[in-house]
């Protein structure tokens, strides 16, 4: 009889180069939702890939040697940085974009995009998160 053998889980990786630039983690993932997620998916996903994130994130720093720092990035602080970078990001980038020209049915799917994951995130205009570069 042929035992059945468990292959492991496979891991998934992101790698975005689609604009490189500085900036916290968190931010880079809301970013990268905002545009490249439907609000449904984001919404459904969007805990869960954070917290993800998070995990990996720090056991790599502590593999590293760097437990400290793992320790001083809490999972609270990478969730701020995903809406606050995020957000952030994309208040800046709409005016640059349509500054650049891009067509309009693509400025209002990046405007609705935006416009959801505010919805979703920042209750009070006030609270709005300030524009990143």
């Amino acid at each position: 009889m042929w035992a059945r053998q468990r292959t492991p889980l496979a891991k998934q990786y992101l790698i975005d180069f689609e604009m490189v630039g500085v900036g916290s983690s968190g931010q880079e993932l809301g970013q990268y939702l905002i545009s490249h997620a439907s609000p449904a998916m984001r919404r459904e996903h969007a805990e869960a890939w954070v917290r993800g994130y998070h995990t990996e994130l720090c056991a790599v720093l502590t593999a590293r040697g760097m437990a400290d720092e793992a320790d001083a990035y809490p999972y609270e602080q990478c969730w701020v940085e995903y809406v606050a970078g995020g957000a952030g990001r994309w208040v800046w980038f709409i005016p640059v974009l349509m500054a650049m020209g891009v067509p309009p049915p693509a400025m209002q799917y990046f405007h609705d995009q935006l416009a959801a994951f505010l919805h979703d995130h920042v209750k009070d205009p006030a609270d709005s998160p300030i524009p990143r570069v």
